[in-house]
């Protein structure tokens, strides 16, 4: 109601809020790890497409600084992204869900209406060709993308750098990189 709320609050309000909409959502509740240790934390499961997936909104409404910077890295998660750092008590199952990240991951986009499925890539050369075609192709500025961690051989700069000048698009590129740990997340920004 006041625009706050721990991860209850969160969970409570994504699964109201997915229940209206007709989907399968439900709450877990389990442990996390954060830069302070571990404590007690709920997130959201969704099923798609006959598979489970986790949601955790709470800590994908990241605050740096002061502002807010909305992040997708817990969106539609595979067990096998999520468990890097949320857990379940040894009494505890976790749901049956997508053991790792498929077709079915999801991210949005700042522009209006502008989502994507699917966007996961095994090295950094085809995420940043990947990249740079959606932006000719839907002139979306802001964009997200997961690479194993065994395919990110810390190229993923130059090989952006190589496919904006090989399209040949003007335009600067910056991005932040985010460690998974089976998984190296990118939000990559085009600016003009």
């Amino acid at each position: 109601m006041n625009g706050k709320a721990n991860c209850q609050g969160y969970t409570d309000a994504f699964y109201m809020l997915g229940r209206m909409c007709g989907l399968n959502v439900d709450s877990v509740g389990g442990f996390a790890w954060n830069r302070e240790g571990y404590g007690g934390h709920a997130i959201n499961t969704i099923e798609y497409d006959g598979k489970i997936y986790y949601v955790d909104v709470t800590w994908d409404d990241l605050e740096v600084n002061g502002v807010q910077h909305p992040q997708y890295v817990y969106f539609n998660a595979s067990y096998g992204l999520i468990g890097q750092d949320h857990f379940w008590s040894e009494w505890v199952t976790p749901p049956d869900s997508a053991m790792e990240l498929d077709s079915n991951y999801y991210f949005m986009t700042p522009e209006k209406d502008a989502t994507h499925f699917g966007v996961t890539k095994n090295d950094t050369q085809s995420a940043a060709e990947w990249l740079v075609n959606d932006k000719i192709t839907n002139g979306i500025s802001e964009q997200e993308i997961m690479i194993p961690s065994r395919g990110d051989a810390g190229n993923f700069g130059s090989d952006l750098s190589n496919a904006v000048r090989s399209a040949g698009l003007n335009c600067s590129t910056s991005y932040y990189r985010i460690d998974m740990g089976r998984y190296i997340y990118y939000i990559v920004m085009f600016s003009d």
